[in-house]
């Protein structure tokens, strides 16, 4: 029985926290960004630069401020290997919201500021599907602040940087497999944290048409501070739920760093087109360390990779307030084949956009879609969650974002 005890909790203790888009960060930082598929590191479309490339703050027009919003809506489904049964996870929206402002000082001087949900989401699976006892909840919130200061070099060279500060709470459910012959048992981890990092951002004008971007965000590390709760079955041994008392505790994990690229090109005619990319370093987050107070500690080998995307954008000014934009991303995958589990079912993913803007006075609007098609991904590997059961087979998943930004000029 305490062997049984302890598989369970290093099972419960094993979980992560992550959620939907490239690993489990969240681009969706303003509508018109959107809807370039975020090609914006080296042209500004508006306040939301202070996110992407703060240099571009100071080719923003005048001072402003932008809110905003996304409407993500995500589909999966997993087909078992052995059983040929289809689970679908349940239907969820998440709405991350933005706010941007963006103020002059002077010529040379300009300063930003953005509040984001830079990571997140989650996955919700039924309580009786297969890979139960590795996830049936995920959720994981974050809200940054970030302001910035963007300095003008020269004509063609403007630098800034900027301090980011990120809260996050997570939350994970899974059901355990204790003794043969009871129900299952019911774990939660529920933490926060605060974590801090800074960005730096370089603009570069090669020609008065043509202009390159670069911006880095450093990793963060999170201490999430929290508590552990079991519900165990009716009839469960007095001896076996001592073994499982409501806990204090907390969990590492690393955040990666990332670095965004651009090259964008004014075309004539109203025309303008960026190519893009942006490198995640997703080694960091290698593994994921739980200290409790009952003096357990577990971890959980993740092994992600780093990873690569490339976007492409194109804007067409219809009239000199109104504008068209279309987009094309491709985003590989950092979860290794050997340390998949169903918590994120994420894979090398393709995706579309679309949107439209436009000004009249002082006031602007933005509205944006996104289409995400993930590569159907194959589990074969023996995270069970000390179950036995595997959850091996395949995920498939698509994801559909709206976004809606206003903007006003002052």
């Amino acid at each position: 029985m305490l062997l049984i005890a302890l598989a369970a909790v290093s099972c419960f203790f094993s979980g992560d926290y992550r959620a939907e888009a490239s690993g489990f960060a969240i681009y969706t930082h303003g509508a018109k960004e959107l809807g370039m598929a975020n090609a914006v590191t080296a042209h500004s479309e508006g306040a939301a630069s202070n996110f992407f490339n703060p240099a571009l703050l100071g080719e923003i027009e005048g001072n402003q401020v932008e809110a905003g919003t996304s409407l993500i809506y995500p589909g999966r489904e997993y087909t078992g290997s052995a059983s040929g049964e289809t689970v679908s996870a349940e239907s969820q929206l998440y709405f991350p919201s933005t706010l941007f402002g963006v103020y002059h000082l002077n010529d040379r001087c300009t300063a930003g500021v953005g509040v984001t949900s830079p990571f997140g989401l989650g996955t919700s699976w039924p309580d009786d599907w297969e890979g139960r006892y590795i996830v049936t909840d995920v959720e994981m919130a974050t809200f940054m602040f970030n302001p910035n200061i963007a300095l003008k070099v020269t004509d063609r060279l403007t630098v800034a940087g900027g301090i980011d500060m990120l809260y996050a709470d997570a939350v994970f459910e899974n059901n355990m497999l204790l003794i043969p012959g009871f129900s299952d048992a019911e774990s939660k981890f529920e933490g926060d944290d605060i974590a801090w990092g800074y960005n730096l951002g370089l603009l570069f004008k090669l020609t008065e048409a043509t202009s390159l971007g670069m911006a880095y965000r450093s990793g963060m590390d999170l201490h999430l501070e929290g508590t552990a709760e079991f519900v165990l079955p009716s009839g469960a041994p007095t001896a076996l739920r001592a073994m499982l008392p409501n806990t204090g505790g907390s969990a590492t994990m690393h955040l990666p760093s990332q670095l965004f690229v651009g090259l964008a090109c004014k075309l004539k005619a109203g025309w303008l087109i960026e190519a893009g990319a942006i490198r995640e370093e997703w080694s960091r987050y290698d593994n994921v360390v739980f200290h409790f107070d009952t003096g357990l500690v577990s971890v959980k080998e993740t092994k992600w990779n780093n990873s690569m995307a490339y976007m492409l954008g194109v804007k067409y000014n219809i009239t000199p307030t109104d504008a068209l934009t279309v987009g094309y991303l491709y985003n590989e995958d950092p979860i290794p084949d050997d340390t998949f589990d169903p918590q994120i079912t994420a894979s090398k993913k393709q995706a579309l956009s679309a949107g439209w803007q436009m000004y009249r006075g002082n006031w602007g609007v933005a509205v944006s879609w996104m289409y995400e098609r993930y590569d159907d991904r194959i589990k074969d590997n023996q995270v069970d969650g000390g179950s036995g059961l595997t959850a091996n087979g395949t995920y498939e998943q698509y994801t559909h974002i709206g976004a809606l930004s206003v903007t006003y000029r002052f």
